[in-house]
């Protein structure tokens, strides 16, 4: 086993895990934050014209920072105004992922800082719907960092979620998971949601295989039947707590005694809201003293109406890609496919693997279960479900291995004369592109209000 180190580059937050081939370990993520295991993945420029990282620039008020600055590689956008400055996204990214890597490699034990030197052996990850140009973009800004990655070794988030529970339990020596499992990877940026398929190999003969084949023979063949995200997670459901907390403030009038305008009020509360959220997962009411407007409160049921209407999107988007993982078994009738109900198409799913922050919330797997009629569950072997990307980037050989739900190439067709002469060439596919048409089943499948 070669040593592997895996940066995931989130939407909100960033975090890095190291295997090394002498003392592999189930938890392999490196604590990168002031107070946490991730670094915030915000960039922003101070009066001063600095620019500045991680929780520095979070501390910035919104109009001198950008949050979700890994989104605009996907809108194909090369720069971000930020409080009149031109901020080059590139460039952040290439700062970003630098200084995780520099923070990983002060915060490991002595005698593994020396991995960090050779960057040839960094893994990266990237939301499931992601197709050719942001990834090729990402792909170019880690060759800036001495990551030579190319854009179809960058792995799928939920991929790697399921990854790291998959190998996790071989690593221990549990059963390795067997069937299909539904994974629900709702981090701060994207939900990301995939079906993989695990089979176990049959040995026959294991005294007669020398240690490296029979480590060969009892890895487990992953199949991904599907896979696909949204950008709509985690900071969408913090906004809708900021304005339902500020709809509230103002009709008891606490905000006619605030000191801050408007904008300022909802940035206090986008802020307490994280932090309101982050505390409903193991209590049923907690509470925020906001600066100006007083001690805030939010109770589990006020947070499950707000996020009532979001779940309902949210169980709209992942039948579709459980369609399309129906879609890819033999035999399958696509027509069939497109009418069955929900129970008929999770029936042979086993459960539902949670990974990403927001999985945290009781009520979010309380309404997966109901809806799919599965269980939940989250990696075992990890502490925090926010872990799960990180930790699946560690293992570049099963990566590698894996059967994929996409070509990663494009494909050509060339037009020649009667001469033999090329006169033109046309992409029938490009890379990375869904063979399912998510975004059409989801518009097909709007509810009638």
């Amino acid at each position: 086993m070669n040593d592997s180190i895996g940066v995931d580059f989130g939407t909100s937050t960033m975090l890095v895990s190291l295997n090394s081939s002498k003392s592999r370990t189930v938890d392999p993520t490196i604590p990168i934050g002031e107070t946490t295991p991730w670094m915030p993945s915000v960039v922003g420029i101070n009066e001063t014209g600095d620019y500045l990282y991680g929780e520095e620039a979070e501390r910035l008020p919104d109009k001198r920072k950008v949050y979700s600055i890994k989104t605009l590689l996907a809108r194909d956008k090369t720069s971000v105004l930020v409080d009149g400055i031109h901020l080059d996204v590139d460039n952040a990214i290439v700062e970003l992922i630098d200084l995780s890597l520099k923070r990983a490699q002060e915060n490991s034990p002595i005698e593994k800082r020396a991995l960090f030197s050779d960057r040839s052996n960094i893994s990266l990850s990237c939301p499931a719907h992601w197709e050719a140009n942001p990834r090729k973009r990402l792909s170019s800004i880690a060759k800036t960092l001495g990551i030579n990655i190319k854009p179809d070794q960058i792995v799928d988030e939920p991929i790697s979620a399921g990854i790291s529970w998959i190998m996790g339990s071989k690593q221990v020596g549990n059963p390795i998971p067997n069937g299909k499992t539904l994974v629900f990877d709702f981090g701060g940026g994207t939900l990301d949601v995939a079906v993989i398929e695990v089979e176990n190999p049959i040995i026959l003969s294991p005294g007669s295989l020398s240690p490296e084949e029979r480590i060969k023979q009892t890895t487990p063949t992953i199949t991904v039947l599907s896979a696909y995200a949204i950008d709509k997670a985690g900071d969408n459901v913090d906004s809708l707590i900021a304005e339902s907390l500020l709809s509230d403030l103002s009709n008891m009038g606490a905000i006619d005694d605030s000191p801050y305008d408007s904008d300022e009020v909802l940035e206090l509360l986008k802020r307490a809201a994280k932090r309101l959220k982050e505390g409903l997962t193991d209590t049923e009411i907690t509470s925020e003293l906001v600066p100006g407007l007083g001690e805030i409160k939010l109770s589990r049921g006020e947070l499950e109406k707000i996020l009532q209407s979001e779940m309902h999107s949210i169980i709209r988007f992942v039948k579709p890609v459980l369609r399309s993982a129906a879609a890819r078994e033999k035999d399958s009738n696509l027509s069939a496919i497109r009418s069955v109900s929900t129970s008929k198409l999770a029936s042979d799913i086993t459960q539902i693997l949670l990974s990403g922050g927001m999985s945290r919330i009781p009520y979010i797997r309380k309404r997966l279960e109901e809806e799919f009629k599965k269980p939940t569950i989250v990696d075992p072997y990890l502490k925090e479900p926010e872990k799960s990307v990180a930790a699946g980037l560690t293992y570049p050989e099963t990566v590698s291995g894996i059967n994929m739900h996409r070509p990663s190439c494009d494909f050509f067709v060339w037009y020649y004369d009667d001469k033999s002469n090329r006169i033109s060439e046309e992409i029938i596919y490009e890379a990375f592109t869904p063979l399912y048409n998510y975004e059409s089943s989801l518009l097909n499948s709007r509810p009638k209000y």
